[in-house]
């Protein structure tokens, strides 16, 4: 953690997101240090993502004119500050460590923040299909291994 977390937000949220997760089965709510998400990805299709619509919607007017972000990411609507995210994170262990290389890989939108910050200092992958501030992309989750091992074994030489 890089900042102790604001906490009192929550109190408005958290029961919006518990009211989903009561609401659909297979919905559950995740509460973090920094951020509090509603996951359904083992709602039923259509009915998830028309109700994840319908919280967006509804934390969208909660949120308004505080420092919160609502995040819309894969089968996952998010609530956090907005100046909590992994490209922060990833730019301070950048310095503190010094790496020779930095591969960044991520498959969600919560990682944009990451690619963005590590850019100019890191190859940066996008897994999965959609836009992307990564350099690269690579269209499947299954090809992640393959390609690892294949960079792996260019290093060996």
């Amino acid at each position: 953690m890089l900042t102790e977390p604001e906490k009192d937000w929550k109190k408005n949220v958290l029961p919006v997101m518990q009211l989903f997760a009561e609401r659909f089965n297979g919905s559950f709510v995740e509460e973090k240090d920094f951020s509090i998400a509603w996951h359904y990805r083992n709602v039923q299709k259509r009915l998830g993502f028309s109700r994840s619509r319908e919280l967006l919607n509804n934390l969208s007017h909660i949120v308004a004119n505080t420092s919160l972000r609502v995040i819309d990411g894969n089968k996952v609507v998010e609530v956090r500050s907005a100046f909590t995210n992994k490209g922060i994170v990833a730019k301070k262990i950048m310095q503190e460590q010094s790496p020779d290389f930095i591969l960044c890989m991520g498959d969600d939108k919560t990682d944009e923040d990451m690619f963005e910050a590590m850019l100019p200092y890191a190859e940066t992958i996008k897994i999965g299909e959609g836009g992307t501030a990564a350099a690269y992309s690579i269209p499947k989750q299954e090809e992640v291994l393959s390609f690892l091992n294949i960079l792996n074994s260019e290093k060996c030489k």
